[in-house]
């Protein structure tokens, strides 16, 4: 075992309340690396054992490589371990916190992403929403039943199931007729999951260090995708198995579900029928008086149609960012036009997008915005909205993405850069048009997530720099008359 100068494993108590203890709402999923999978925790003298992790993950990456012409990339550089925070939900009775592993810094996390990507095209969509707007259009093209009704997923995260989700995506891509599999080793699949989802380990608020057995952690590149997943699996055989309980809208958006049924008891069967179908609870609400709130829409049920109007929190005390920030100008014109989009897009009557519209105004001026710029940017949105201009195509374009730290300078810094990109870099077809794109990091909130951490301090040696370049253009295209400075 290694020595006593290792950060310790600890049995820990940062969930919500999980499928153990379904019914209880008892402790589970974040466990000691000594039961069951103490070789992914076991690290070096330090404490730290991701090394060991990327060693391993290196050695299974090489070994899908030889054997598939899907290329996974090699895990490079130096990493740390997560750390565990939380979130206090202001909107729930009590105010209990949501558990956050940020999986950022961790060694897995990169590698998690790209199975992301590639595992996502495989998910049972049926009933899965990807936005507001969507569901939006689905209410459009749909007569409403007597009651509307939504569920909600308790915990959905902390209660799915790895290893039986795991078990579903491997059947959903390798085994299931008219699918063209993934050009990867199942058991490599198999094994890169199982590393990143119950083989990361992290540093809880005490200092000492867990691993997620069972649950996925909500900070996890992988997250979404195992919940979306499992209650897809779970929605399409429910269905198939008793297609009269599907009732006659049914759409989720993760965990919250938007039903419309004739009856109460149906509404209770369903649930029902999905308790014993899997691992998860499940809560309810029902309309009232022909009203019910879904995402950040309030439905209204008519006699043939629905109508919807933006919906706001009761404990949304209405703050963004404020007008006098220091900041490129760029990104209060877009706070106003994403308030304005949302008023136009929500709300099916101008009546209601006219009152949404009057709030945002009050609620920008409230955040120290001019009138003028307030008034400017709504007539912009709205004229954009009316009379849609017909977009011409693009030429082909080249895009640089450089991420830059914000200061009272900003604005040299911009021009700066930018003369010495266009100075010194030329696309070889002229009618390339090359771009660059700065992006913002503030130092206030660098440093409050710094606050969070309980990770160790890192040597000057291994600090990122502060600045560097998001994404590289295919260097076919261009041509250097000098060498541009990094």
């Amino acid at each position: 075992m290694p020595t006593s100068r290792r950060a310790p494993l600890a049995q820990a108590s940062l969930s919500t309340g999980g499928r153990g203890a379904r019914r209880a709402g008892g402790p589970r999923g974040l466990q000691a690396g000594r039961h069951g999978g103490e070789e992914a925790v076991r690290g070096n003298e330090a404490g730290n054992p991701t090394n060991d992790i990327k060693t391993k993950l290196n050695r299974i990456i090489r070994q899908t490589n030889n054997n598939s012409s899907t290329k996974l990339p090699l895990i490079e550089g130096d990493h740390k371990l997560g750390y565990a925070y939380a979130n206090v939900k202001t909107h729930k009775e009590g105010h209990p916190l949501r558990p956050i592993i940020s999986q950022t810094p961790s060694v897995t996390y990169k590698l998690a992403k790209r199975l992301n990507e590639l595992i996502t095209p495989f998910t049972p969509a049926s009933f899965n929403l990807k936005s507001t707007i969507e569901f939006l259009d689905l209410l459009k093209t749909t007569r409403p039943s007597n009651i509307m009704a939504s569920m909600d997923v308790e915990s959905l995260f902390t209660n799915v199931p790895v290893d039986k989700t795991t078990d579903l995506i491997c059947q959903r891509i390798y085994h299931l007729e008219n699918e063209e599999p993934l050009n990867i080793p199942e058991a490599s699949l198999r094994l890169l999951l199982q590393a990143c989802t119950k083989e990361v380990p992290f540093y809880g608020p005490d200092g000492k260090m867990y691993v997620q057995r069972d649950g996925v952690a909500m900070g996890s590149p992988l997250g979404v995708l195992f919940a979306n997943f499992y209650m897809g699996s779970i929605e399409e055989r429910l269905f198939a198995r008793h297609p009269q309980l599907k009732p006659q809208i049914y759409a989720r958006y993760v965990d919250d579900i938007f039903i419309s049924v004739g009856t109460v008891s149906h509404i209770n069967e369903l649930i029902t029928e999905f308790k014993n179908d899997s691992c998860l609870n499940f809560t309810q609400e029902i309309e009232q008086n022909k009203k019910l709130p879904f995402l950040d829409t309030m439905v209204h049920r008519e006699d043939t149609s629905f109508s919807t109007e933006v919906y706001v929190k009761a404990t949304n005390f209405g703050f963004c960012l404020n007008g006098a920030s220091e900041c490129p100008e760029r990104y209060r014109r877009s706070v106003i036009s994403a308030f304005v989009k949302r008023a136009l897009t929500h709300t099916s009557v101008w009546a209601a997008a006219n009152t949404e519209l009057k709030r945002v105004s009050q609620l920008l001026a409230n955040n120290g915005y001019p009138q003028q710029e307030i008034d400017d940017g709504i007539k912009r949105r709205l004229d954009n909205f009316m009379s849609p201009e017909p977009k011409e195509k693009d030429p082909s374009r080249i895009i640089l993405y450089y991420k830059n730290t914000m200061s009272s300078e900003y604005k040299e810094d911009e021009k700066t850069l930018k003369k010495i990109i266009h100075k010194n870099v030329t696309p070889t077809n002229p009618d390339t048009k090359l771009d660059l794109i700065i992006f913002h990091k503030s130092r206030k909130t660098a440093n409050l997530i710094m606050r969070n951490s309980c990770l160790p301090p890192t040597s000057p040696l291994q600090e990122k720099p502060a600045i560097n370049i998001q994404q590289q253009p295919d260097t076919s295209l261009l041509t250097k008359r000098q060498r541009a400075p990094s």
